[in-house]
């Protein structure tokens, strides 16, 4: 079976326990204003521009009104890309690649297991994305191979996801990490498109099921960062009682820089909370 990915990390050590090998879907249902892998939002391969390596050679732009170069400086708009590809084949130099590739299961599956040496007691392969319930046959395809070869499997989704993806997906995975962007209903349909009733409803599945679950949210300034904020997700923490853990993390950037390599406008500046304060809304959180 083919799915869409972007990327097969190694190595990794944020996305789930131990050392872990990521593969990072593309596809994601949601349109979260600060996302930080906005390669994953559309679930076909795209032209990425990396300036850095362009000469100013002027072919691409002789075949796709996408690309523009004037006064020594070459400019992507991704508006109106039909995803040809046209430009990325005629660039010699790397400058237009393209993000994104169709995979078989079994050789993602197989390319993690290259890295079994690595995994220790606690590691394995992570199945992210995007949102891995957008590709849920080869999610579940993905997680099922990884166990049959004897991997620790581990799910990261936003739980923006049709309810009979987790009860495929939950014999073949050892841990999930849940995403969960706000504890305001009206705030979080606002700033990502999710239904908080969705969300909840496969939090509380994911804990009736008895699966070994974590939670993370990201802080934003000016965005989540009160107190407040964070009380509401404590209200949801208290009705979820399998939960091992919550943790909260702070905004990066990132995905600015993505957004200029997709060719896409960036509209919203956002903010990094300080360690200090992560840590005294960790208190209130988990107090």
């Amino acid at each position: 079976m083919k799915g869409c990915i972007t990327d097969i990390q190694r190595f990794c050590v944020h996305d789930g326990p131990g050392i872990r090998t990521a593969v990072f879907l593309k596809g994601c249902p949601l349109h979260c204003r600060w996302c930080h892998n906005p390669e994953t939002n559309s679930p076909r391969p795209q032209v990425r521009y990396i300036k850095s390596m362009c000469t100013l050679c002027g072919a691409c732009t002789r075949i796709c009104p996408c690309h523009t170069a004037e006064n020594g400086v070459h400019a992507f708009n991704a508006t109106g890309c039909t995803c040809c590809m046209r430009c990325t084949e005629l660039c010699g130099y790397g400058a237009l690649t393209v993000w994104g590739r169709y995979v078989q299961a079994e050789s993602a599956v197989l390319a993690a297991l290259a890295d079994k040496p690595f995994y220790g007691t606690d590691g394995g392969i992570t199945v992210t994305g995007g949102e891995p319930g957008a590709q849920p046959e080869f999610t579940v395809e993905l997680l099922r191979l990884s166990k049959q070869y004897g991997l620790n499997t581990c799910l990261e989704t936003s739980g923006c996801f049709a309810p009979d993806f987790l009860l495929s997906a939950a014999p073949h995975t050892d841990s999930i990490l849940f995403d969960v962007k706000d504890g305001d209903p009206e705030r979080l349909k606002r700033n990502t498109g999710q239904n908080m009733e969705q969300l909840m409803h496969n939090l509380k599945l994911a804990d009736s099921l008895g699966m070994n679950y974590s939670v993370r949210s990201i802080i934003i300034r000016g965005v989540n960062d009160t107190p407040r904020d964070v009380m509401l997700l404590k209200r949801i923490k208290a009705v979820l009682p399998g939960c091992r853990q919550w943790s909260l993390f702070s905004y990066h950037s990132l995905g600015q820089s993505k957004l200029e390599q997709l060719g896409r406008t960036k509209k919203d500046s956002f903010s990094a909370v300080d360690a200090e304060k992560l840590k005294m809304l960790e208190g209130i959180l988990n107090g």
